[in-house]
């Protein structure tokens, strides 16, 4: 089970640790033969100065049989994470390592810890937007979209909102069809990272005549994730030259809605390199979406609020000023 080798230390003299020999697994990982091991210096192959260091310590204390430890060793043209147990026999001159390859089990664990510290983070944007005050909403926004954009390392993160349907130029009068199914949506919040070029005011609003198969993506409902632009299809050629002339390599686009209805979508976009999210993140950006939506829609509601609240002021003063003959 894993590499096996056995190594000496002659006389306690560090500098002259050698290989007695390794297993079948040890010498395939080294891609040498078994019997090219013998009498190898510690470290000629060069693949982990931290294994080295690791076997030098342990022979250098004569009162410890036993150690262990996570390193990480490079083979195969890639790193991988290794657990190193010794244990030493002769009197203490020479010793047994077993190295076992944990890099799936170190990579499931980050991939738990990330989904774990991604989930606090959402619950603590929601907590966060309920204390909101309504003229804080916007500033809100924008600060979400940065502890969102910077958790997975993105280079732009922002949000789109759907303001109204859009007539498009060439449709004929009356076309009640064409007016329904063309949409307007508008670039209000965006946080970009230091080396990515802030396109909010680069292009401030999108429409599905423009971007036919984007916005069709978006209106199902579902994240639109975009690993690499090449992963596009032929009819995303528009949605494909956008993308290019903002340098991004891969976007994941949420679509935020409410009982149903489109409100707009939030974006992530990499410019430095192609993103790998795996559904079940994706899936937790879903939930941010529907943050999201949830304070646009109580931002809204407000505001509609607000306006009613003001006409009746000025309704309520009209008629006093009529009952005063003022008027």
């Amino acid at each position: 089970p894993g590499c096996v080798s056995w190594l000496t230390c002659p006389e306690g003299d560090i500098s002259k640790i050698h290989y007695l020999g390794g297993n079948n697994c040890f010498a395939k990982t080294l891609n040498i033969k078994r019997e090219e091991i013998y009498g190898r210096g510690l470290g000629f192959s060069g693949n982990s100065k931290g294994f080295a260091k690791f076997v030098g310590e342990f022979f250098s204390r004569p009162d410890q049989q036993m150690a262990s430890m996570e390193l990480e060793i490079s083979h195969s043209s890639q790193v991988f994470n290794y657990l190193v147990m010794s244990q030493k026999y002769m009197q203490g001159e020479a010793a047994v390592c077993v190295a076992l390859n944990i890099t799936e089990q170190k990579r499931a664990e980050a991939a738990l810890e990330y989904r774990a510290d991604l989930e606090n983070l959402i619950a603590i944007l929601s907590t966060h937007f309920i204390n909101l005050q309504s003229d804080e909403i916007d500033q809100g926004i924008n600060q979400a979209l940065e502890a969102i954009g910077e958790f997975p390392e993105v280079d732009r993160s922002y949000l789109f909102q759907l303001v109204g349907s859009y007539e498009q130029e060439n449709a004929a009068p009356g076309d009640r069809e064409t007016y329904k199914r063309s949409l307007l949506l508008r670039n209000t919040h965006e946080w970009s990272h230091p080396k990515a070029e802030p396109q909010i005011n680069q292009l401030p609003e999108l429409t599905n005549s423009a971007f036919p198969w984007l916005i069709q993506q978006i209106q199902t409902g579902k994240p639109l994730y975009i690993k690499s632009l090449s992963d596009l299809p032929a009819k995303a050629s528009l949605e494909k030259t956008f993308f290019a002339a903002r340098h991004v390599k891969s976007a994941l686009l949420v679509p935020m809605q409410s009982r149903g209805q489109l409100l707009g979508f939030i974006g992530f976009e990499s410019v430095r390199e192609e993103k790998n999210w795996p559904e079940e993140i994706i899936s937790l950006l879903q939930i941010s979406g529907e943050i999201f939506a949830n304070i646009l829609e109580r931002q809204q509601s407000e505001r509609r609020l607000q306006k009613l609240h003001q006409e009746l002021e000025r309704r309520v003063e009209r008629e006093r000023l009529w009952a005063a003959g003022w008027v």
